[in-house]
């Protein structure tokens, strides 16, 4: 029995580094190429980003590549008959799965590891040296067809980046007391450098709209042929680059959630007193919802890794023509079905539709459940 198990180990390892790298590549194409365009502009500074890049990966490619493995490796057996040889000598199917069980079980607890410390980590450290190269070189930041959220309370958006000159650049000035300030232009020009503070557009022939200050309600519209805006970059050593969700750790993610329900941020005690408690409990709901989501998020991937064996593992056997490509496949199928129900859970559980806990631990469960009982289903015959 040993020997069996050492025989299903090996057979499971090369196809899981195979997977794994394949799956790695995938997820890093979008982001290389991106990454390539920002180094040629931004020279050796901008290199030390594709240190973190491959670490976004992880928490995704991991699970993929158990899923691929286990059902390449059990769909290969079983062409080849193994799985009917090991039947026929009295050997319980069901003790082929064991090893595999205690692989995914392994790689869900480094899963968790890297989810919730060390890929964090990398976001964030990411998004300082990104925000640091903005500020050497703020042409950088300029992207096209992306909004940008580099320049403090201002979003941009750019049609068209040819070098220092732009085309249908949007900027709109979010205002917490007012609806925001509105530019738009048609031609723009990034001026040249005059030190770290920030970085001047020369807008040409565009509108700008805002609500008029003496008529509430009503909007002002100012047509002009040339206007300079100044915009200010703030300096990552200054402490200025916030921390989203997905850059903190589950331990940070819980302390937010602790002072959050214990005083609003962005509340002055002044104007909470002023307000009902059903609306506090609204205005909280909305901030702490999405840092619920993340915490599960963060376990609940990590543990795929375990439920893409429990379900790979049965269906790899049930797999008799085409062995490992048709295990690619049908990875493939179930690994899109997965993600799309994890985004639906993100997106009702930050809205706080349905509890976090439950939108996001939801596909997991699913497709273990459906694990489970395939397992138990071959078991008995």
């Amino acid at each position: 029995m040993k020997i069996l198990n050492v025989y299903i180990v090996k057979e499971f390892f090369p196809l899981f580094l195979l997977a794994f790298l394949v799956f790695t590549f995938i997820l890093l194409l979008g982001n290389m190429l991106e990454l390539i365009e920002m180094s040629a502009k931004g020279g050796l500074f901008a290199l030390k980003l594709i240190i973190y890049i491959p670490l976004f990966s992880l928490c995704y490619s991991l699970p993929m590549a158990t899923l691929a493995a286990t059902m390449m490796s059990f769909g290969r057996l079983s062409q080849d008959n193994e799985i009917v040889a090991v039947e026929a000598s009295g050997i319980k199917v069901f003790s082929l799965f064991i090893p595999i069980f205690f692989i995914g079980f392994l790689l869900s607890l480094l899963s968790l590891h890297l989810n919730s410390e060390v890929v964090p980590r990398a976001r964030y450290r990411f998004e300082s040296i990104t925000r640091e190269l903005g500020v050497k070189k703020p042409t950088l930041l300029f992207q096209e067809r992306v909004f940008i959220k580099d320049f403090g309370q201002y979003r941009l958006f750019i049609e068209k980046v040819k070098g220092h000159h732009l085309y249908g650049v949007h900027i709109w000035e979010l205002r917490e007391e007012s609806p925001p300030l509105t530019i738009f232009a048609k031609k723009g020009e990034i001026m040249p450098e005059k030190g770290e503070e920030g970085l001047t557009l020369k807008l040409i022939e565009g509108m700008r709209e805002e609500v008029d200050p003496e008529r509430a309600g009503e909007y002002r519209r100012t047509n002009f042929d040339t206007y300079y805006f100044t915009l200010s970059l703030a300096s990552p050593q200054e402490g200025k680059v916030n921390k989203r969700p997905k850059h903190m750790t589950i331990q940070e993610l819980r302390d937010k959630i602790e002072q959050i329900t214990m005083q609003e941020p962005g509340l002055e005690p002044r104007l909470e007193l002023s307000l009902t408690e059903e609306k506090i409990k609204e205005l909280k709901g909305k901030v702490v919802y999405p840092l619920l989501v993340e915490i599960n998020r963060k376990i609940s991937l990590a543990f795929a890794c375990l439920t893409f064996v429990l379900i790979g593992a049965p269906l790899g056997v049930v797999v008799k023509k085409g062995g490992k490509s048709i295990g690619f496949g049908l990875s493939f199928f179930l690994i899109l079905i997965y993600y799309i129900m994890m985004m639906l859970g993100e997106s009702l559980g930050e809205r706080g539709v349905l509890p976090p806990t439950l939108t996001m631990w939801a596909p997991t469960v699913l497709l273990g459940g459906v694990g489970s009982f395939l397992i138990f289903r071959r078991i008995e015959h």
